[in-house]
This record gives C-alpha cells, sequence and structure tokens, in this order.
C-alpha cells in the first residue's frame, strides 16, 4: 500500500469517526429534547443553564460518567425503572406527549428484569 494510500484511510478513519461521534451528539440532543418537552409540558421546564451542562456532560466522548440505571444494571442490581422511566412515562401520557423512546427503554429493562427473576438470564 502506498504513503498516499495510507494516509487516505486514515483521513477516511477520522472522517468517519467524526460523523460517528456527531450522530451520537445528535441521537443525544434528540433524547433530550423529548424529555425536555416532557418535563415543560408538565410544568417542570428546565433552565437553559441546566441543558447546556446536560449537553456538556454528555457530549464527552471520553467521559467516565454512567447513569445510576446503567450502574444498577452492570452491578445486576435492582433498577430504579419505576422511580425514573415509569413516572416520566406516566408524565408523558398526561399531555400526550411523544413517549415512544421511553417506553421502549421501560419495557425493554422490566423485561431483563422479569427474566432475571425466572432464572433465565444469568
Amino acid at each position: 500500500m502506498t504513503c498516499c494510500a495510507r494516509n487516505g484511510l486514515r483521513q477516511n478513519r477520522g472522517k468517519s469517526s467524526m460523523i460517528e461521534m456527531r450522530r451520537k451528539q445528535l441521537s443525544g440532543r434528540r433524547k433530550a429534547a423529548r424529555s425536555y418537552s416532557i418535563a415543560a409540558a408538565t410544568g417542570h421546564k428546565p433552565s437553559e443553564a441546566f441543558m447546556t451542562a446536560w449537553e456538556e456532560t454528555f457530549s464527552q466522548q471520553k467521559s467516565q460518567y454512567s447513569t445510576s440505571m446503567l450502574r444498577d444494571i452492570e452491578r445486576d442490581s435492582q433498577t430504579e425503572v419505576e422511580h425514573i422511566l415509569g413516572f416520566m412515562l406516566n408524565k408523558a401520557r398526561e399531555p400526550h406527549t411523544a413517549h415512544q423512546t421511553l417506553l421502549l427503554a421501560y419495557t425493554h429493562i422490566k423485561a431483563c428484569e422479569q427474566r432475571k427473576a425466572a432464572g433465565r438470564l444469568p
């Protein structure tokens, strides 16, 4: 492989990783926008300062931050699915705010917990 070809591959890898990072940022913003709209629709609109801090925290590619629910799952502990996602789902239903992503996450975590309780997961 020539030097030019190797450099081209390096440049393309750099571009694809930048594209992937940007895709993740946009996905995170869409998820935040859904939660934001639920909170705002129920009278709890987050401040701009909060949203800015949220975006800074979750847009860092090498961040070591993880949510408490993810830590619970990794430790094989009981999750806060009812307290967090269940609460948000109920709030989303009141003003008829889009909540399909929350419902998907809630259903998946509940299914995992039920399978674990039935001995069908390690």
